[in-house]
């Protein structure tokens, strides 16, 4: 019965589809991609976000709901990402000095949002990872989107800047417009980004004589993080930890101490 509802719904959807109101710049069967890059001194992490509008995530719900009764349950949805990351895994190609570097998933997600005419909305969001020992020699390291190249959508690639690792050379920028694919600009005129490879240098050494920093959209240098800083961050989380346990330790031990000088007393 729910499936023969939201078919009814993509039926209407597609009759009103001159007036609906969509979030996305390219329309309701867009497949959007969202890549940031930071490069640490022991490996190269992404956060990678695949955003389908409307129809483009109707069709995929046919797949993922495979009791066909309307629902979509968190194994459904798990065995949705077991299919399909290690395919998008494949199609993110990874390079340091022209080697591959292999990918592999820390996390992922999948939530349903609500769209236009009561139809769903599809974000994966997926931290990846690719260890590296990066050295005081600079590395020059590409990374090419190759999935869902068939697809209209928002491409976009951010390099975050990492402290004590300068990222320098690089044709992607250190600033994003769409808000990780949550908003998009209001200017109709300006045409989606295209971002499906990037090229950057990193070191954890001196920055070379003639090294391009890390720019902004705008044009402006990125800051760097300063590497003291985010010590003294490192070092405070841990700090925080070990207060908490040593806490949790000192109740643990009074606690168990109660009844014995209870029994005492008496």
């Amino acid at each position: 019965m729910k499936h023969t509802t939201r078919s009814l719904q993509l039926l209407l959807f597609l009759l009103l589809l001159p007036s609906a109101v969509t979030a996305h710049p390219l329309g309701n069967f867009a497949v959007s991609h969202y890549t940031r890059i930071a490069t640490a001194d022991d490996r190269v992490r992404l956060r990678y976000i695949v955003d389908y509008a409307e129809i483009a995530a109707f069709q995929e719900l046919q797949s993922l709901d495979t009791d066909r009764n309307g629902n979509y349950s968190k194994a459904e949805k798990d065995a949705w990402l077991a299919r399909n990351l290690p395919q998008w895994l494949a199609g993110l190609r990874l390079t340091a000095n022209g080697e591959p570097l292999a990918l592999r998933a820390r996390n992922q997600t999948l939530a349903l949002l609500p769209g236009a005419v009561k139809l769903l909305t599809m974000r994966i969001e997926c931290e990846l990872e690719a260890p590296f020992d990066l050295g005081t020699t600079p590395v020059a390291f590409t990374l090419t989107d190759a999935n869902q190249t068939d697809r209209q959508g928002w491409h976009e690639i951010v390099l975050q800047p990492v402290a004590g690792v300068p990222v320098f050379d690089s044709t992607a920028f250190g600033d994003g417009v769409s808000n990780e694919l949550k908003t998009y600009p209001e200017n109709d005129r300006q045409a989606p980004p295209d971002e499906r490879s990037v090229m950057w240098s990193a070191t954890t050494g001196t920055l070379p004589a003639n090294a391009k920093p890390l720019l902004s959209r705008a044009g402006q240098p990125i800051a760097q993080p300063r590497a003291w800083l985010a010590g003294w961050v490192k070092l405070l989380a841990y700090a925080l930890v070990l207060g908490v346990l040593c806490y949790a330790l000192v109740w643990r031990l009074r606690r168990n101490a109660a009844p014995a000088r209870a029994g005492s007393w008496a």
